[in-house]
């Protein structure tokens, strides 16, 4: 599959910066290679690309890294509290991430962390959650925007993002009703999607491009030239 880059979702930050005195942002050439590279490894459409939110990739991203690692429905597909639980999980890890970044802020390697990982990782997680709940990130919160670079504020939305269940251990969980997936649908996904952002801002990095450079990290997609 052959396909011409397509890279207007995300064309705010191109080229390589000094981020907070430590260059992290991509090359437009590391961009350029990482969009197509994903277009072929996912087999994604050129229009895909242009989603800000990136949720056509996201699926089929997690079809091969994600879902795998958990039990499965008889039909193939994955159930879907065992995901949000999942997802909850990989919040979880996130927050810490940001409070050793907020707890040292001239520790080069909790920044690099910061920059590197869990910027992207909280897109993934916004956007896995959105689309195995049915949230229309789209239409629901392309419209939304923050000057905001507060960590604790971050860290704050991150606590709210959790599943409201989620301080119980996974065996004492109580089965997932509709209200606790309409609160993680309503108030989590959004939550996400603002300490996403809010982690852009600190870092000074490109919302669309540290979600796609994210998903361009694992072996078999990244570093095609």
């Amino acid at each position: 599959m052959t396909t011409e880059p397509t890279i207007m979702a995300g064309q705010g930050t191109y080229s390589t910066v000094s981020v907070r005195g430590i260059g992290f942002a991509p090359s437009k050439r590391s961009i350029i290679s990482n969009t197509v590279s994903l277009q072929e490894k996912l087999q994604l459409e050129p229009r895909f690309m242009n989603d800000p939110f990136l949720r056509e990739a996201q699926k089929r991203w997690d079809k091969i890294y994600f879902d795998q690692t958990y039990t499965r429905e008889s039909n193939g597909t994955c159930k879907r509290d065992a995901k949000v639980d999942h997802i909850g999980d990989h919040i979880a890890k996130l927050l810490k991430k940001v409070h050793r970044a907020q707890a040292d802020e001239d520790n080069y390697n909790a920044f690099a962390n910061l920059t590197e990982e869990a910027v992207g990782d909280a897109a993934i997680y916004r956007t896995q959650l959105a689309n195995t709940l049915g949230f229309n990130l789209k239409s629901r919160l392309g419209h939304v925007k923050t000057t905001s670079s507060d960590l604790s504020e971050a860290k704050d939305l991150l606590i709210v993002a959790l599943p409201q269940d989620y301080t119980e251990p996974h065996e004492h969980r109580s089965a997932r009703s509709s209200s606790l997936r309409s609160e993680v649908r309503n108030v989590g996904i959004p939550a996400m999607h603002m300490a996403h952002l809010i982690l852009t801002n600190y870092c000074e990095v490109d919302p669309f491009m540290s979600h796609l450079e994210r998903l361009a990290d694992k072996p078999g997609i990244a570093n095609v030239n």
